[in-house]
């Protein structure tokens, strides 16, 4: 890695490029950074490499037909496997402590994510449980957003722009999967001697977007 904002170690870029023979090649090696399972660096938070991985398999595990989905799962699958051959501990990510992975900022409070005082808006009939569901979705803190979803919130409820949390993640689910961090897969040779780190956190915010949207969306699988 040259520095913060630009990655250069090979193992790194395999796993983010999904490569599983090479991740493989190296482990056996025994020639690589012990570090980067601890931090990557440049995240304002510790992010292991093995948050990559992850994030592949939460994207990718989904009844695809296109070929190349398929295969990138599959190669995501044997990657983790081969981290816990070598006893590599892969912990869960920490997407609302990342802010490449959500809508709000750390700095914002809950009116400023409300774009009106939540006092003003519970006045004129807007329920708490969904502005509280809104909140939750835009910190991608998932376990809030779920046990709001038991208790009957409204993943449609719409804030002044007529924007509802569901329509912002499945939008950037799709933009993600169109134009961004999906060329990590359809052109690999663009990334082969480095990545910035926009680009981790487009995978990042894939990945958050991808598992907040399959909690929000609940009440259209119904």
């Amino acid at each position: 890695m040259e520095n913060e904002f630009y990655y250069t170690d090979k193992l790194l870029i395999a796993v983010v490029l999904n490569d599983y023979e090479t991740v493989k090649s190296i482990l056996q090696s025994g020639d690589y950074d012990k570090k980067l399972f601890v931090d990557v660096g440049g995240f304002e938070v510790p992010v292991p490499v093995t948050y990559f991985n992850k994030c592949w398999r939460i994207i990718l595990d989904f009844p695809f037909e296109e070929e190349l989905y398929i295969k990138h799962f599959e190669n995501a699958v044997r990657i983790s496997e081969i981290f816990r051959e070598y006893g590599i501990a892969e912990p869960e990510i920490p997407f609302n402590k990342i802010s490449y992975s959500g809508w709000a900022f750390e700095d914002e409070s809950d009116d400023d994510l409300l774009e009106v005082l939540r006092n003003e808006r519970v006045a004129r009939g807007e329920k708490e449980i969904d502005l509280d569901l809104y909140i939750a979705a835009c910190r991608m803190d998932f376990e809030k957003a779920e046990e709001l979803m038991n208790k009957g919130a409204d993943p449609f409820f719409e804030i002044e722009d007529k924007t509802n949390c569901l329509d912002c993640c499945g939008t950037e689910c799709s933009y993600q999967a169109t134009c961004m961090a999906v060329e990590l897969l359809r052109s690999p040779g663009w990334y082969s001697n480095g990545i910035e780190i926009n680009e981790l956190g487009n995978l990042l915010r894939w990945a958050a977007n991808e598992k907040m949207y399959a909690i929000l969306s609940r009440l259209d699988e119904e």
